[in-house]
């Protein structure tokens, strides 16, 4: 049977396979053999260190305290530097063994060049590891009765017949200190700590005693400000005069402040000579950030072709911290003009009402389509999670092959959404998910009857110094009586640099008789891509893609599979992806550019 015949079924779909997908199956994972192991075809630094006889636990941290390893990846080193280098570190290996409790070791070393690259190798004896042969640790004052210390006291690291680790000793002592002050007690200290070593029995005794002195509370909170009614701005104040003092809190109020939007500067400043029995009074001064701000911007999608925007932003409309925002998007494809009032209510920390209306221009050569909307919305910020839930109205003329229509529609909705990384801009590891609903029933207010949920998911994850796995998937689910009723924001489509690359902006869907995408009831795409990185700003990767719009769950999913380079830029992230449509005829390449944020 020809290879473009052949089917492949994963999970019970139907994934058509082609002559394309055979070489791109045979290629990627060359391509990735070579870039994940590219970093053993770089250059040879010009030194290496060795060490040996060193315990695996203490050896990552002991070698990065060396001089020597430190500076061996410079280019300007000469011979002399070196040899100096090389005399220091075993004095260097000799104390840092001492931290970690081994007092008699001893080290040989050698430096040796061969070809282009020097050798630094060193032996080690550690010999015996030093003991604690008695420990005294105690806790007085005010809080000795204090739960949360006498757990640490209960659970102190350190124990008779433990090895000697200074590191683990200098944690405990600032675990005491910090726990005890962010407890209230503002004057705790250390008064006795000390390792003392006999180095006739070789064993060491361990005395610390931590004084917590008194508990103090939080006095009066004075809000230093001209621009807010004190009465909004007390709503991000969850501390109350009398309370126990938490540095904690006083931490929390400041970031929850400054990520208010509202302020440039702000500083809660504990004003502890003032204390008076002992209540602490809390000074929060502020600097406001401009009444308005102005948002110009120019950017390139495949997608969307060339794009433009101008923002402005009210921050403050009253002194109750009502907000305005008004957006202008145009683009080749798509204009998008919205506005947005902004009430903060309850907890204006996470806690938000909207006005909203917007006019949205959808021009992909699928279909064409003109939305009209109005509507409220309230949203909730806790921690790394959002919801939102939203109330519109909708007024959408389209047109969608040879269908013409006007649809009005009542929709209401709710939208979840959780984002957790380790660098918003440039992540290495994070995760996005979401899940959002809409529904919309014929009579009230509407044309049309149907139901509607769409998951997205991005999953990013390192694999090795230099690389990240990239995982992608959406799906949806549209339940009505037919498909020709719905608008055509409502059908799912498939394509473009979002969704199946190596395809147009919504090119992929069910298809009438003369052959126009008209879209579907549901739809389910997948990536998968791994991303190397050449230099600090330049990344290559290696991707596939999958997925499809349809109205029956036995129809195919498409593929498109490529490569491409990545910029880390002062704005974001850019992408250029070369894509090789695997499942349509012809097996046409495709460009697709992209500039914003992972996740």
């Amino acid at each position: 049977m020809d290879s473009a015949a052949r089917l492949v079924f994963i999970d019970g779909m139907k994934i058509k396979r082609t002559r394309a997908i055979d070489w791109a199956l045979m290629v990627i994972p060359v391509v990735l053999h070579i870039l994940v192991y590219s970093d053993a075809y770089c250059s040879t630094p010009m030194l290496e260190v060795i060490i040996e006889g060193v315990p695996e636990r203490i050896l990552t941290k002991l070698t990065s305290s060396l001089d020597i390893y430190r500076e061996r990846d410079k280019d300007t080193l000469d011979e002399q530097q070196l040899r100096t280098l090389h005399r220091r570190a075993k004095g260097q290996i000799t104390t840092a063994l001492q931290s970690f409790g081994f007092y008699k070791s001893s080290v040989s070393g050698s430096l040796q060049r061969r070809d282009q690259q020097w050798m630094a190798s060193y032996v080690v004896s550690v010999g015996p590891p030093l003991r604690y042969q008695d420990i005294k640790i105690a806790i007085l004052g005010e809080g000795r009765k204090e739960p949360g210390l006498q757990n640490l006291f209960k659970n102190f690291p350190i124990k008779i017949g433990y090895i000697v680790d200074h590191t683990v000793y200098e944690a405990a002592k600032q675990q005491w200190l910090r726990t005890a002050i962010d407890l209230g007690y503002l004057d705790a200290g250390l008064s006795k700590r000390q390792i003392r070593i006999d180095m006739q029995r070789y064993q060491a005794q361990l005395s610390l005693t931590l004084d917590t002195g008194p508990l103090f509370y939080f006095g009066n909170i004075n809000l230093i400000q001209d621009d807010f009614d004190n009465a909004f701005l007390e709503r991000y104040v969850d501390i109350k005069p009398g309370q126990r003092y938490s540095a904690t809190r006083v931490i929390a109020l400041e970031n929850a402040l400054r990520d208010s939007g509202y302020f440039l500067e702000v500083l809660v400043q504990p004003k502890l000579e003032d204390a008076v029995n002992q209540r602490v009074p809390i000074d929060v001064t502020f600097k406001s950030i401009k009444p308005s701000s102005y948002v110009f911007g120019m950017g390139y999608g495949t997608d969307t072709g060339v794009r433009g925007r101008i923002g402005w932003e009210r921050h403050r409309v009253n002194r109750r911290g009502h907000q305005f925002v008004a957006n202008l998007i145009m683009s080749q494809r798509t204009k998008d003009a919205s506005v947005r009032y902004v009430i903060p209510i309850r907890n204006p920390r996470n806690d938000r009402f909207s006005i909203f209306s917007s006019y949205v221009n959808d021009d992909p050569d699928t279909s064409d389509s003109e939305l009209g909307r109005i509507g409220i919305s309230r949203s909730t910020v806790h921690g790394r999670t959002r919801l939102e839930y939203l109330l519109t109205f909708q007024h959408e003329t389209f047109t969608v092959a040879d269908q013409q229509d006007t649809v009005d529609f009542l929709a209401p909705g709710v939208n979840f959404s959780w984002v957790t990384a380790d660098d918003r801009l440039f992540p290495r590891r994070g995760l996005r998910a979401g899940i959002g609903l809409i529904l919309s029933y014929d009579g009230i207010l509407s044309d049309v009857s149907f139901a509607q949920t769409r998951l997205q998911g991005k999953w990013l994850h390192p694999l090795g110094s230099r690389g990240r796995l990239i995982l992608r998937g959406e799906a949806g689910l549209t339940i009505a009586s037919q498909v020709s009723v719905l608008p055509a924001s409502i059908r799912f489509f498939a394509g473009g640099d979002q969704s199946v690359r190596g395809y147009d902006y919504k090119e992929l869907g069910p298809v009438d008789q003369n052959g126009e995408v008209i879209g579907g009831r549901y739809l389910l795409v997948g990536s998968m891509e791994y991303e190397h990185r050449i230099t600090d700003g330049w990344s290559a990767a290696v991707f596939l893609d999958a997925g499809n719009a349809f109205d029956d769950f036995d129809e195919p999913l498409e593929q498109g599979a490529g490569f491409g380079v990545r910029w880390r830029s002062p704005v974001g992230p850019v992408r250029l992806d070369i894509a090789n449509a695997i499942s349509k005829p012809g097996n046409p390449w495709r460009v697709h550019l992209t500039i914003g944020p992972d996740l």
